[in-house]
């Protein structure tokens, strides 16, 4: 039992720390302290056998429950850094982004009597501006199709877990 509990980072006490996400809310400590409680005094009764069944599957519940919640947060931090990575990436293209704007400006400029070859700039600053778009695009796609793989490698790790609670819930059972 102990070692669940540390799987999930059972933490009763009033004081946040940082260091260690709580997983468990007070009223799932509560809850679960009731169960045990509960346990304790049918022991002994004929109601030992069904507070146990109910106390491990109640425990499985507030467990996976918990563990979900871990991972899905470890989940979302992950896809907001790889978000902000390229938000970053898209950031640090802004000096590139003036840089052409200016180059464009002064070239149209320069050639004002030459319709032609404004055009050619333009088509040239077009090109640069969509291969500056399609690098944004794909860190953006990169970061997303990496979160959607985390994402889906924590649930098959959430699945084996809860497995293996339900299968020491069911070793208790009989």
């Amino acid at each position: 039992m102990s070692q669940q509990g540390s799987l999930v980072g059972l933490d009763m006490d009033d004081e946040q720390d940082s260091s260690r996400p709580h997983v468990l809310s007070k009223e799932s400590v509560r809850n679960i302290t009731h169960l045990v409680n509960h346990y304790a005094e049918a022991r002994g009764s004929l109601n030992e056998r069904a507070a146990l069944i109910e106390l491990g599957d109640r425990m499985v519940f507030f467990f996976y429950d918990a563990l979900k919640m871990r991972e899905a947060s470890e989940a979302r931090e992950d896809h907001v850094s790889r978000l902000e990575s390229a938000l970053q990436a898209r950031e640090d293209r802004i000096p590139r982004l003036e840089a052409v704007s200016a180059e464009t400006r002064d070239a149209l400029q320069a050639h004002k009597d030459d319709p032609s070859k404004q055009e050619a700039i333009t088509i040239e600053t077009l090109h640069e501006l969509r291969s500056l778009r399609n690098d944004i695009e794909i860190k953006l796609s990169t970061a997303n199709s990496e979160g959607n793989r985390r994402a889906q490698d924590l649930e098959a790790k959430l699945d084996s877990i809860s497995a293996e609670i339900l299968r020491k819930v069911e070793e208790i059972k009989t």
